[in-house]
């Protein structure tokens, strides 16, 4: 994996991130405010999970769906 696909996933998490501001720029900030509002053990929960659920996503995409059997149609192109 080269640092093509490395900057493709941070670029999609750049965008991905920048959907609640844009789109609801009040909902964004009533969350960040909740946020903020959090203890921390709460906080870490809530990292963790997301990590998790990153991982887990990561895990699927390139055991299940990245390195699937060839289509009939890539034998004309090798």
């Amino acid at each position: 994996m080269g640092w093509d696909v490395w900057l493709l996933g941070l670029g999609m998490v750049l965008v991905l991130e920048g959907l609640l501001p844009f789109l609801s720029p009040s909902a964004w900030r009533e969350t960040m405010l909740r946020l903020c509002q959090m203890d921390d053990a709460r906080l870490r929960m809530v990292g963790l999970g997301s990590m998790v659920a990153g991982l887990l996503l990561i895990v699927f995409l390139s055991c299940c769906l990245l390195y699937t059997s060839p289509s009939p149609r890539d034998a004309t192109l090798s």
